[in-house]
């Protein structure tokens, strides 16, 4: 069965402003009743850079815990473990480098291979604290900056990870650079060089979202990242990116692969109570198509 996480409460949200805590914990638990079977809770960035993190600490101390659902947070650096492993209601943490040195220097200050050393220690460090631990990859597919990412990097960044103690290596497309043929191909290289599960985080800048997520999971990919509303992804940042990436959108990537007979354990209907709520905390509509049109006549009960 794929396994879609849902990822509104952290990368959805990130371009946002601030969202208010029980708002958040209304979406969390109405993606938990939808059958999520992963779902990322916050972000430990600090709050300065980040003010939409703000309240991590009270998010993970305060959500309804379901069981059979694997919560997950994002800790950016070594500060930020120390924050999370605080506050240790999850059961997984993800650790992040760029493959483009400039990507990373630009977004974080230090050069990927700074990263890198501090992300192998974390994830060394949640392991030890019995922790799963998901090595990312960013621009995984190109950059912006560099252009196309080799995938010799790609490989090698996640092999220090794996090696490191990451169970599952994350894919992420920070800019939405990949196209199917590029998404496929990579995350097969990565499955075969590292042997472990792979999560493919797609950005729908271009549209191509979806069509890339196809083409992961027929390549292997076991989970695929998405967001309620299609909200999120990767800012307007000059030199980067003109406008908002957007994530893969929750309702529409599950409603198509029901279609496709893919299985991914998900309530449709309860998805776009979800979906609704999301639209709520955030007080506009969202951009998912299903939510705007209901679902297709073949998967209505």
């Amino acid at each position: 069965m794929l396994t879609l996480s849902e990822c509104w409460a952290r990368d959805g949200i990130q371009p946002e402003a601030f969202v208010p805590t029980a708002s958040k914990l209304a979406v969390l638990a109405a993606s938990a009743a939808a059958g999520f079977r992963r779902i990322e809770l916050t972000s430990f960035a600090h709050p300065r850079a980040w003010p939409q993190f703000a309240d991590a600490e009270a998010v993970v101390r305060t959500y309804d815990r379901v069981p059979g659902v694997e919560y997950a947070v994002l800790a950016p650096n070594a500060v930020a473990l120390d924050r999370a492993l605080a506050n240790p209601r999850f059961d997984r943490v993800t650790v992040v480098v760029a493959a483009s040195d400039s990507y990373n220097r630009k977004n974080v200050r230090r050069s990927r291979d700074e990263s890198l050393a501090e992300a192998v220690a974390m994830a060394g460090r949640a392991r030890a604290a019995g922790l799963n631990v998901t090595g990312c990859v960013g621009t995984a597919w190109a950059c912006p900056i560099e252009g196309p990412t080799s995938e010799a990097a790609v490989l090698d960044l996640a092999a220090r990870m794996v090696d490191a103690g990451a169970d599952e290596v994350m894919l992420g497309d920070t800019t939405g650079e990949a196209h199917p043929a590029a998404a496929g191909s990579l995350v097969a290289a990565v499955r075969e060089a590292t042997g472990v599960a792979v999560e493919a985080h797609f950005h729908d800048s271009r549209g191509v979202a979806l069509a890339n997520a196809f083409a992961a999971v027929a390549a292997g990919a076991a989970t695929v990242d998405c967001a309620l509303g299609g909200v999120g992804g990767h800012p307007p940042e000059e030199g980067v990116q003109r406008g908002s990436a957007g994530n893969l959108c929750s309702e529409d990537a599950a409603t198509a692969f029901a279609l496709a007979g893919i299985e991914t354990g998900l309530d449709l209907d309860a998805l776009l109570a979800a979906g609704a709520a999301a639209e709520e905390a955030l007080g506009r509509p969202l951009q998912s198509r299903v939510q705007q049109a209901g679902l297709p006549v073949a998967l209505r009960r």
